[in-house]
């Protein structure tokens, strides 16, 4: 039986059009479903900026800086603390301490100009900040700049961070010199979120006071895998210092990986390259800063440590308190007397600092009972000269002219010693001698002699004998007044 034609028509219009439907159907589901997707995807996706809700912060610094010869590099470990508060709309004020650890190496290098491209290490509690939440400063109350370069320890674990893939950000420099650090150059941030720049240091000229030289230190950054979990950047580093004296070009590069469930950063990589210029004279530092998120058993090593250093500042604090109480009032002399000429290092020095508060005055007796004490101490308090000057003016050149005589790690030129000694100079056991030490001289006292030659032991606190000739020795300055010495 032969079925109509308009009824095989219907069956393959509905043979073809229902897995047409049902393949529609399946794209819009699927379409549907990469929407919700994408919609739940970015509002669960966590923001790369900074948040107050994880404080303190502890990181582990290490620096490193090569100046050449092995007994001019530097390398230093220490830990970075912040403590975050959150202020007003977005920002973050910021208060970092630093703890530098024992074991590492760093000397002052003064061999040549360029040496002076490293600052003093601040520790304790170094620097404070305001950020907003992207890490752009808005109050830099106090900044602690390091390896004489513009980098702040206050913000080194929050660089700026930006919602495009590709940013970049420009800061004024200007290069100064130290006031706590005699002639050490620091490049220092000039912008106007840095509160009184130049408080700690000075410019370098009367021509750079009438006009401020500035370079600008650019940083060119780009996200190179946002969107993972701990998200990363990279980011170039150049100051052109052309126009400083001397010249300065750093260069390098960073890349900071950031943890946008913690808002903070995980880990911070720096690695530059100074070069300093004068005329004829060119030298290349290589220097490198790493900063990583401290482990949690460090963490509680470093509490545990703190904890135990606080509590043995309480114990000294309570001892040198019941120190004080053992030092007599300036009213009570012959107590005072007795506490110069017998008491320990520790309430001597008390005693002198009390008779210079307390400015006690007009009293020659007690003046040369502390002036004698030059002799029989290894090192007297700063303000000794001072006190004695106030006890007894007469005495103050004699006193100046022995603190200069103290220690044999001083030295002094020929206008502050005596006659030479010859043959028929009469001299006594521990009497001051001067005896040459290059072009100047250096205290000692006498212990023996041998024909032409004089047996002199050493003003240090580890004293030690030495020979030298007679011909070349010399006595004090007449001006001073030597207890051990023959009078006769």
């Amino acid at each position: 039986m032969k079925m109509p034609r308009s009824r095989l028509f219907f069956l393959f219009v509905c043979i073809v059009a229902v897995p047409n439907g049902l393949n529609g159907f399946a794209q819009e589901t699927r379409a549907k479903q990469a929407t919700e997707t994408a919609a739940a995807s970015a509002k669960t996706e966590t923001p790369c900026e900074y948040t107050a809700t994880e404080s303190p912060l502890f990181y582990k610094i290490q620096l490193k800086a090569d100046y050449g010869a092995t007994s001019e590099k530097v390398e230093l470990d220490g830990i970075l603390v912040y403590e975050l508060s959150r202020g007003d709309g977005d920002t973050i004020s910021i208060e970092c301490e630093c703890q530098w650890k024992r074991n590492s190496t760093y000397r002052g290098l003064h061999r040549d100009r360029v040496f002076r491209l490293s600052s003093r290490l601040p520790a304790g509690r170094v620097a404070a900040c305001e950020i907003d939440k992207l890490g752009k400063p808005i109050n830099v109350s106090r900044p602690a700049w390091i390896l004489g370069l513009p980098i702040d320890l206050g913000r080194i674990a929050f660089p700026q961070l930006s919602e495009n893939d590709q940013w970049k950000i420009s800061e004024p420099v200007s290069l100064v010199q130290s006031i706590k650090v005699y002639n050490h150059l620091q490049l220092i941030e000039v912008s106007p979120e840095i509160k009184d720049p130049f408080r700690s240091h000075r410019v370098q000229s009367r021509q750079d006071t009438a006009s401020q030289k500035i370079a600008l230190a650019e940083m060119q950054r780009q996200w190179i895998n946002k969107g993972v979990s701990i998200p990363t950047f990279r980011e170039s580093y150049s100051i052109d210092g052309s126009g400083f004296n001397p010249q300065i070009q750093v260069s390098g590069n960073r890349e900071v990986a950031f943890a946008p469930e913690r808002g903070s950063v995980d880990e911070v990589d720096l690695s530059l390259r100074i070069v300093w210029n004068e005329p004829n004279h060119e030298i290349t530092v290589p220097c490198s800063l790493r900063l990583q998120r401290l482990p949690e058993d460090e963490i509680l090593a470093y509490k545990q440590a703190k904890e135990k250093a606080e509590r043995e500042q309480q114990k000294r604090l309570a001892e040198h308190k019941a120190m004080q109480q053992t030092v007599p009032e300036v009213t009570e002399r012959d107590r005072v007397i007795s506490t110069l000429q017998t008491a320990e290092k520790d309430v001597f020095d008390l005693m002198v600092s009390k008779l210079y508060g307390e400015k006690v005055a007009d009293d020659p007796e007690l003046a040369r009972v502390l002036y004698d004490q030059f002799f029989e101490r290894e090192r007297l308090p700063y303000h000794t000269v001072n006190v004695i000057k106030n006890l007894d003016p007469a005495l103050e050149k004699a006193a100046t002219i022995a603190a200069k005589y103290a220690t044999s790690y001083s030295s002094f030129d020929i206008s502050l010693t005596g006659d030479l000694i010859d043959e028929d100079t009469l001299l006594r056991r521990n009497q001051i001698i001067c005896f040459p030490d290059n072009s100047r001289y250096k205290p000692a006292r006498f212990y023996g002699a041998v024909e032409d030659v004089l047996v002199l032991e050493t003003r240090d606190r580890e004293p030690k004998l030495i020979a030298v000739k007679r011909a070349v020795c010399r006595l004090p300055s007449p001006a001073m007044i030597d207890p051990n010495a023959a009078t006769e």
